[in-house]
């Protein structure tokens, strides 16, 4: 069914006929051709439905569509129809009538919409070519009509973008790197000779690490993107003699591939887990031109306006293990079926006073019935409800839902227990993520410790942060934007770290000793690349060496049929 949908709206994107016309009205003449009707299997059910020339089908009981799209240099002010001819259904048609879904109306009905492809625009006609007489009440099927475009406006033009010539693996020797997890990644004189450089021929300072992080690519084509990988500023020590020695190191900021957002509308901060990799890759070079740094960051000179010595903490439970349609993106943690109750222990430090802690759950149920979540932490426990499913066949396979509570006065260690209440026999209850919140004591604990604080965010305002039991023992980088990290600079209070800065943005920071650096994976030297430098493309293939030949072919039909500019891509960069 879904593939069906795909390829059928790439015909309609494809199948395109130009309007063009030096007057201010254009006419269109259009006559739909019937065909006997259409058997489809789905699901192992078999559908009939009705069938002409170029049908447009939404879903497998619903009445097909025609379906047209015209590019122009001007859009049409307005578009209506005109000589409009319907005729009676045949003998086999009648009986198809009575099992559709769709509403049939007394008057044409069709939908007219503004598109943007392949860089040119156009007008997308869609009509329903049925109708029901109001005379006889008897529905008749369009045979054939003419469209009627008037005036003129300037076409819409897809907004400018600048792209850099050339991408940044186009020239210089790189080398794959991948971390799991986010932190700060050492590299000394060893890793690299592991990887195959000499250190000894390395100028320091042009060593340089790129990579976007663990954040995916956007869905939407109009959200903003990084053009081409961007540089992380990182730290080389002992590079003021020009030589890469033992005892000299690499230090650097990576993202993993789980990455946190702050929801301001329900105060809560909120995990989002890549969907299509474990193991996030940065790319190291050591001659491409001056590397970027680690800039030192001063304390502000401005009075403080709040006193940070709490920080909001994050933890969650998240396991990718079930799939209900075994498709698709979605995944669940645990079914709850046989086993209606399960506990959830998560590592929390010491909570300020008052004990607050906020949760996010997301669930989902595959019940006729409406049933429930409950969630307990000690006493305090909250429900969660969840809609029954519809029979209906194209209904969703499960209902899901997302909750937040925040539970006060809670005493460590924390435990949430959660509970499935099921309405039927055949209920199912699934577990997709819990995020923990926490509101704990900013106090330094070993290794690699990463805050911030929501509260103390407004515009104008200066935070004191005063990091307790970490005078003398760590350093601290503020690592809010991944491409550049800063050292903070900072002063001492006792045994408190202390420091100010604009807290005006939610900053995120990371204090840490050289004990608990963290180390990337090598994974290999990879060849340059230029994709920048291509002269753009309407489809992207990418296959390996072993199937280059069928690429080609495949490429070679599109851009014959279809008019396609096709680029072939290995895949050596990202395997």
């Amino acid at each position: 069914m879904i593939k069906k949908h795909i390829y059928i709206n790439f015909l309609s994107l494809v199948l395109l006929l130009p309007l063009v016309s030096q007057s201010q009205v254009t006419y269109v003449s259009r006559s739909v051709t019937w065909n006997k009707p259409l058997t489809q299997i789905i699901n192992e059910s078999t559908f009939s439905n009705f069938s002409f020339d170029g049908a447009f089908y939404s879903a497998a009981k619903e009445l097909p569509l025609w379906d047209e799209t015209f590019f122009t240099d001007t859009i049409p002010e307005a578009v209506t129809l005109d000589n409009i001819i319907f005729i009676p259904l045949s003998t086999d048609e009648l009986s198809l009538i009575q099992l559709s879904d769709t509403a049939i109306p007394t008057d044409v009905s069709y939908s007219v919409q503004k598109v943007l492809s392949r860089k040119k625009a156009g007008i997308h006609i869609r009509i329903l070519p049925f109708i029901k007489d109001k005379t006889s009440g008897q529905v008749l099927k369009l045979s054939s009509f003419r469209i009627k475009f008037s005036g003129s406006v300037k076409a819409f033009k897809s907004s400018a973008k600048s792209y850099a010539a050339n991408s940044v693996l186009s020239q210089g020797n790189w080398y794959k790197l991948a971390v799991t997890e986010t932190g700060i990644y050492h590299l000394g004189y060893s890793d690299l000779v592991a990887m195959g450089i000499n250190p000894s021929s390395v100028n320091p300072s042009k060593i340089g690490v790129f990579g976007i992080g663990g954040t995916m690519i956007p869905e939407a084509n109009s959200a903003s993107r990084a053009d081409d990988l961007p540089e992380c500023a990182i730290e080389v020590t002992g590079q003021a003699d020009g030589s890469f020695d033992q005892g000299d190191q690499i230090l650097f900021y990576a993202q993993g591939p789980v990455t946190w957002k702050y929801n301001n509308s329900k105060a809560i901060w909120e995990h989002k887990t890549h969907l299509y990799s474990d193991t996030i890759c940065y790319f190291l070079t050591t001659d491409r031109g001056a590397g970027k740094r680690v800039q030192t960051k001063e304390s502000s000179a401005s009075p403080e306006t709040d006193i940070v010595d709490s920080y909001d903490f994050y933890t969650f439970y998240e396991e990718n293990s079930l799939n209900l349609l075994k498709s698709g993106r979605q995944w669940f943690a645990q079914i709850f079926d046989v086993i209606l109750s399960r506990s959830y222990s998560f590592n929390v430090p010491a909570l300020t006073a008052g004990g607050e802690v906020k949760v996010r759950s997301v669930t989902a149920a595959k019940s006729t019935l409406t049933s429930s979540f409950g969630f307990s932490i000690g006493s305090k426990s909250w429900t969660q409800v969840l809609p029954p499913v519809s029979t209906y066949q194209d209904s969703p396979v499960a209902t899901g839902s997302t909750a937040y509570s925040s539970i006060q006065s809670v005493t460590l260690p924390l435990k949430i227990n959660v509970t499935y209440n099921k309405s039927a026999a055949s209920s199912a209850g699934y577990l997709d993520l819990i995020d923990v919140n926490a509101r704990c004591d900013l106090r330094f604990t070993g290794g690699q410790f990463d805050f911030r604080d929501s509260r103390s965010t407004l515009p104008g305002h200066i935070a004191q942060y005063r990091l307790r039991d970490a005078a003398g023992k760590v350093r601290l980088w503020d690592v809010t934007d991944l491409q550049n990290t800063s050292a903070i600079k900072t002063t001492s209070a006792g045994n408190d770290l202390v420091f100010k800065l604009s807290s005006d943005t939610i900053r995120q920071f990371v204090a840490f000793d050289e004990t608990a650096l963290l180390k990337p994976r090598f994974i290999k030297k990879i060849p340059t690349q230029n994709l920048h430098a291509s002269t753009g493309a309407d489809m992207i293939i990418i296959a390996p060496q072993q199937f280059m030949p069928q690429a080609v072919r495949l490429a070679t039909f599109h851009a014959n049929a279809s008019d396609l500019n096709v680029l072939i891509l290995d895949p050596v960069w990202y395997s």
